[in-house]
């Protein structure tokens, strides 16, 4: 699990990346900019309760905000292998597709897509 400075760095980092201001982010958290700040500074621990509310606003699974490999918990198995095999096995795709960022689900989807024309 990442540290509290690793965490600040990937919230930070990313809240940059998004143009997200201090203020701004602070008012979609329903959180003190002051509260923030101090999160941010490493006076106060992030609250792990709210990684959630933290992901949500930056398009980042709690997961990695929190350094957790959601695919150590799994069992490696290929797309094809749960694919061909039956619905249980897919709702497993499911479930590992719940962890990802809408980022990536749109390259999961265009991934899927590229699989099809080729397949046609």
């Amino acid at each position: 699990m990442n540290d509290n400075k690793t965490i600040r760095d990937i919230i930070v980092s990313r809240r940059n990346e998004l143009g997200i201001s201090l203020s701004e982010m602070a008012r979609r958290l329903n959180i003190p900019k002051s509260t923030l700040s101090r999160y941010e500074n490493l006076k106060h621990q992030y609250p792990l309760n709210e990684i959630q509310n933290f992901s949500n606003i930056l398009d980042l699974t709690p997961e990695y905000i929190l350094g957790l490999d959601a695919k150590e918990n799994l069992q490696a198995e290929t797309i094809a292998d749960l694919i061909n095999d039956d619905s249980s096995e897919r709702a497993i795709i499911i479930t590992k597709l719940n962890h990802l960022s809408k980022r990536d689900l749109l390259l999961v989807e265009s991934f899927i897509d590229t699989l099809i024309k080729t397949k046609d």
